[in-house]
């Protein structure tokens, strides 16, 4: 059950993407982003953080692949809740966006595993070096430490200085 407004509008966006995904033809996806405000501040000073946030939320969505669909709302203000804490903010504003995105389909990606590393019997085991010798990755991978270096680091595991 919904505690907070913010969950409940979370729940809301999540009904509201589960009813979107049964339909097979409906690409678009509700997705939300939130800023703060300080209270107190005007409109005319509320459009700063507005532009800010909304360009850094839309940024971020588009570098996960996520087009914009419709026009972007803003909703608000509600009282600001701490995340860790869930203690309201008593000096801020929250507000939040929402808009419909599509996301293109990536085809599946096919990575055939070499039959040597798969577990074929209940007694059948494979390290990490003999998965890394099948797939040839074993000249890359090796990193050699100089000899200071290793006897330095084997004297702190036992206890040294």
């Amino acid at each position: 059950m919904a505690t907070t407004i913010g969950e409940a509008l979370l729940l809301d966006t999540a009904a509201i993407n589960d009813k979107l995904n049964k339909r097979v033809d409906n690409p678009l996806r509700w997705n939300t982003g939130t800023f703060r405000v300080p209270r107190g501040v005007t409109k005319a000073q509320q459009e700063p953080y507005v532009k800010k946030a909304g360009n850094t939320w839309l940024s971020h969505m588009a570098q996960n692949g996520w087009t914009l669909q419709s026009k972007v709302e803003v909703i608000g203000p509600f009282p600001a809740y701490d995340a860790v804490y869930n203690v309201p903010l008593l000096d801020q504003w929250e507000f939040r966006f929402r808009g419909a995105f599509s996301i293109a389909q990536k085809p599946a990606e096919r990575i055939e595993l070499p039959r040597d590393i798969i577990k074929q019997e209940r007694d059948h085991t494979t390290t990490v070096k003999e998965a890394v010798r099948v797939e040839g990755l074993s000249n890359q991978h090796k990193m050699a430490k100089p000899k200071e270096q290793r006897e330095i680091s084997v004297m702190r595991l036992a206890g040294g200085a």
